[in-house]
C-alpha cells in the first residue's frame, strides 16, 4: 500500500513486501481496511494509519475476516460509523459472491446478501445506505440496500447495457 502526498506530489510506501490491496480509509481517517493475499486465499485486515509529522506509517495488520483456502474476500469499505466493514466474499465451494459485514472489534460477521449472483464493490452513501454492483440481470448494475434493512430484496438503481463498476456515492 502507498500514500500520495498532494502537496509534495509524491508517493510513499506504507507497506513493504506485504501483499496488500484494495485499501479504504475509515471515516475518522485513523484506520485503513484492505485485502491481504496469503497462501491461496484473500482475507480482510485492518491497520491503524499513524501520522508522524508529515509522514505516515501503517500499524500492524489485524485480520478481521480470515478466508478459507481458495476463498476470496475483496473491496472492503468501512461503514459510516467505522464499526463495521462490508466486503465481497466468494467461497471456493459456493456459486456467486456474497456481501458480508464484520464488526472490526468483536470480529462477528454476518452475510448481508447471498443469492448466487456476483455481488461486489460495496460503497456507503451519505445516509448510510449500502450500494453495490451485481450481475443479477445479466449485466453489472448498481443496487441499494437501505440503511437498517437486515434482509429482503435489494433495490435496482441503474439499468445499463454495458455495466458499471466501483461506485462512489456522494
Amino acid at each position: 500500500l502507498s500514500i500520495y502526498d498532494l502537496k509534495k506530489k509524491s508517493i510513499r510506501a506504507l507497506s513493504d513486501g506485504a501483499r496488500f490491496k484494495d485499501p479504504s480509509v475509515s471515516p475518522n481517517g485513523k484506520q485503513v481496511v484492505f485485502t491481504v493475499n496469503s497462501k491461496a486465499s484473500n482475507s480482510i485486515a485492518v491497520a491503524d494509519l499513524i501520522s508522524k509529522g508529515s509522514k505516515w506509517k501503517l500499524g500492524p495488520a489485524r485480520i478481521v475476516f480470515h478466508a478459507k483456502p481458495y476463498g476470496s474476500a475483496a473491496n472492503a469499505k468501512f461503514s459510516p460509523d467505522g464499526q463495521h466493514v462490508v466486503f465481497s466474499w466468494h467461497a471456493d465451494d459456493t456459486k456467486g459472491t456474497a456481501l458480508v459485514r464484520v464488526n472490526v472489534e468483536t470480529l462477528a460477521s454476518e452475510t448481508i446478501l447471498s443469492d448466487e449472483k456476483t455481488n461486489r464493490f460495496p460503497a456507503f452513501g451519505p445516509s448510510g445506505d449500502l450500494y453495490f454492483v451485481s450481475d443479477r440481470t445479466g449485466v453489472d448494475n448498481l443496487y441499494r440496500v437501505r440503511r437498517g434493512v437486515k434482509s429482503g430484496p435489494a433495490e435496482q438503481i441503474t439499468n445499463v447495457t454495458t455495466g458499471v463498476w466501483f461506485p462512489a456515492v456522494a
